[in-house]
């Protein structure tokens, strides 16, 4: 309904084909959901390894998360993350590039909103490596099984 509308006004870019009848498909909201539900996994390994379970855990789990998956999907529709291609380079490439802005701009946005001088480098590079890398490993999950299906 407001896809057509939008397409008139705006030009055809990532960002606004978000809005076209065809790109918030069931594939655009199932990345999104399993990318929240793997930040999330990650998140609450983290918290694991670093001895915070316990009282409020799950409170702080999702403000996390939301942490890391707010920027990552806001910027992941701008840059085209959320559109699936069976060009694997194109599809890949997106994903690469979305995170790779999305990641550190999280991690700032988190120190911001907690008061924190700095962001520790360790903590930069397990995000963006660890993070990334079980992103990664579910979108090759995905991209395999679409690719088998069509």
């Amino acid at each position: 309904m407001f896809g057509n509308a939008i397409r008139q006004v705006m030009p055809s870019t990532p960002a606004n084909d978000v809005f076209s009848d065809k790109s918030i498909s069931k594939s655009a909201l199932l990345l999104i959901v399993i990318d929240w539900l793997v930040l999330g996994l990650f998140v609450l390994v983290g918290e694991f390894n670093h001895g915070m379970a316990g009282i409020n855990q799950l409170p702080r789990l999702f403000q996390t998360t939301a942490e890391l998956a707010l920027p990552w999907t806001v910027l992941g529709f701008l840059l085209g993350a959320f559109r699936y291609s069976s060009d694997w380079r194109g599809y890949f490439g997106r994903f690469v590039v979305a995170w790779l802005a999305a990641a550190p701009l999280a991690l700032l946005l988190r120190a911001w909103l907690h008061g924190q001088a700095a962001i520790i480098v360790i903590f930069m590079a397990i995000t963006m490596a660890v993070g990334g890398g079980l992103l990664l490993a579910w979108r090759l999950v995905y991209f395999f099984l679409r690719l088998r299906k069509e």
